[in-house]
């Protein structure tokens, strides 16, 4: 039997749901800490209104771009750039996790 696309898209396409998550979570705690500044010009619009709007926009546009590539994923290149993605977001969680040892560490965190 023949996966379906959605079968075939869905672990890669949730893990980049979640990472992205876990993204904006530890950004707006960072930034909110004044750990952190959003360098996304974008991103710090919505931030200047509120956590929950810089939070909601960030999942948003990552929930649209998956349902873009979900769309296309029987496009080699859409299914790349999912697996890239999850790359990038792997380095930027691990970054996340390096600079909150760093500042727990030093004692800012409590």
């Amino acid at each position: 039997m023949k996966n379906s696309k959605l079968s075939v898209a869905f672990l890669p396409l949730l893990t980049i749901f979640i990472l992205s998550a876990i993204d904006a979570i530890a950004t707006a705690v960072g930034i909110t800490y004044g750990f952190y500044d959003e360098l996304n010009p974008l991103m710090d619009i919505a931030l200047e209104h509120s956590v929950a709007a810089f939070i909601a926009a960030k999942l948003s546009l990552v929930t649209l771009s998956c349902v873009l590539l979900y769309r296309l994923w029987h496009k080699k290149l859409a299914r790349y750039a999912a697996y890239i993605l999850i790359g990038l977001y792997i380095f930027i969680v691990t970054i996340h996790t390096i600079a909150y040892i760093a500042i727990y560490n030093a004692g800012m965190l409590s």
